[in-house]
């Protein structure tokens, strides 16, 4: 069985041995973080987690007790928008099917807010593994910004997903899956 809980700062030495290099960390989270991951970059999130109605959600994955992936959802209320950001899968569980089953209860979470008519999320195109697991949870293309992100030498583009709520229909993918209430905050 899968259980989410939400992230707290003592996961991060976690998440910075899943991520080996600056690539890896690009690859996870965009440009936004850089590598080695440190206390520091995370105090912003830590702080849109924060409150009644916080911006960001944070969530540890995980099965038998060891924690395998991480996922954010960060919440535009005002435009009814939500985005899937920060998706890792430990590199000893990639393969093994889990992304699914790890996102299909944040998806039911972002859809559960009344005003969230959105979901969408970025992806590097050449992350074939990425982009097959969210097709089979909904998502859609919408497009690509070519030659958008810089890795060393090479340019990569990204590509836009995204699942609306009546294509979501309110189907519960997440029967296996165990999710804290939604107002347990990042910390």
């Amino acid at each position: 069985m899968i259980i989410h809980r939400p992230f707290t700062m003592q996961d991060l030495p976690t998440l910075a041995h899943w991520v080996s290099s600056a690539r890896d960390v690009l690859q996870w989270a965009g440009p936004l973080l850089h590598y080695p991951l440190n206390p520091q970059q995370w105090q912003r999130i830590a702080e849109a987690g924060e409150g009644d109605m916080p911006a960001r959600l944070a969530w540890m994955a995980e099965r038998d007790e060891t924690p395998f992936g991480h996922a954010q959802l960060v919440l535009d209320r005002v435009q009814g928008n939500a985005a899937l950001v920060y998706v890792l899968i430990a590199p000893s569980a990639r393969g093994q099917g889990l992304t699914g089953p790890m996102l299909a209860p944040l998806i039911d979470m972002a859809f559960g807010i009344p005003d969230i008519m959105r979901l969408e999320l970025n992806v590097y195109a050449h992350n074939r593994p990425a982009i097959r697991a969210y097709e089979k949870l909904g998502f859609v293309h919408e497009g690509c910004r070519r030659s958008s992100a810089k890795c060393g030498e090479e340019r990569w583009d990204t590509c836009f997903m995204s699942i609306l709520r009546h294509e979501h229909a309110g189907a519960c993918r997440s029967e296996n899956a165990a999710l804290p209430p939604l107002g347990d905050p990042v910390a």
